[in-house]
């Protein structure tokens, strides 16, 4: 009779070998993958789970004013591309009332952007205005910039949600007249930081003439390293983060010259401004313009009702 010792120590072993051959596919996979692009590809719901925020946080901590005399938005000294930006605002509105501001970011549904980690996620925006000075109170949640009572920001939206905004503001204390309201409005990351630095979805560019000795790519998608060798002999080591995507010319042995770009990341991103005219009306004012259209409207009527006369009278 067999012994049945054999056939389960055969089981067992084989099970074990499975096993580790099993978990060592496993852990290859999620090495070359990511963990965090499994959880986008597997987790699509936990994707509000930002790394880096956008405009104008940033903005907001470092700038006491959105908007210099100039007239430039302080957000731009980041966001370096342009985007178009769209505002639509009411012909007048009345004292201690309430209108609707209209701004649209053009955007696909599908855009998506490059986190400050290297991973994707869903592209976001922000929003900045500048009111004319006096009290302006948001019926939506708007913060005000530090002690700025006419400059208002919202952000970071989702662009699939708020590509066209319509925000709603009661107007408390205004003098009348007709003033000109900014709009500042990003999407996406922006090329460098309030520090200086560049971020990474900035262009890469070779500091020196030479050729390109050869790429490593991290692990981890912690980026690529470019080994460049100009002409007097030197190594010159070029990082690019993660999110860069290496050109096709860029390729061991090829010759890259100063200031070609070795590596990009389409950035949809972009900063855009618009601006409007707003009239403050009240009604004290509207009834004093009416009397004065009446006053000039009698007077032109009886001008002519005393030409008619005239001329009556001279034939």
């Amino acid at each position: 009779m067999p012994s049945i010792v054999e056939p389960i120590v055969f089981g067992i072993v084989l099970g074990l070998v499975a096993n580790t051959a099993f978990g060592l596919l496993i852990i290859a996979g999620c090495h070359w993958l990511g963990l965090a692009r499994l959880a986008v590809l597997g987790l699509p719901v936990a994707a509000p789970s930002y790394v880096s925020t956008t405009l104008p946080v940033f903005g907001v901590a470092l700038a006491d004013e959105p908007r210099s005399a100039s007239g430039k938005f302080v957000c731009s000294n980041c966001h370096l591309l342009s985007a178009r930006v769209e505002l639509s605002l009411p012909q007048a509105v009345f004292q201690e009332s309430s209108f609707d501001i209209w701004s649209r970011v053009p955007t696909r549904r599908t855009n998506a952007q490059v986190r400050s980690d290297g991973t994707v996620g869903p592209l976001q925006m922000g929003r900045v205005l500048v009111f004319p000075t006096g009290s302006i109170s948001p019926m939506e949640e708007w913060s005000q910039w530090q002690s700025n009572r006419s400059a208002l920001w919202i952000g970071p939206l989702a662009s699939k949600e708020h590509a066209i905004e319509a925000s709603s503001f009661t107007v408390n204390d205004i003098v009348p007249g007709t003033y000109t309201v900014y709009l500042g409005a990003n999407r996406g990351r922006g090329q460098l930081y309030p520090s200086g630095l560049a971020s990474n979805i900035a262009p890469v560019r070779s500091a020196v003439n030479g050729l390109v000795a050869g790429l490593t790519f991290q692990a981890k998608r912690y980026g690529t390293n470019l080994w460049m060798h100009p002409s007097d002999g030197s190594q010159h080591l070029l990082h690019a983060p993660s999110g860069i995507v290496v050109l096709r010319s860029v390729f061991p042995r090829s010759f890259q010259r100063s200031e070609n770009s070795l590596a990009h990341f389409r950035n949809l991103g972009g900063f855009g401004v618009a601006e409007g005219s707003l009239t403050f009306q009240t009604s004290q004012r509207l009834l004093g313009e009416l009397r004065v259209l009446a006053l000039l409207s009698g007077t032109q009527v009886a001008l002519v009702l005393k030409k008619k006369q005239f001329e009556r009278l001279n034939l």
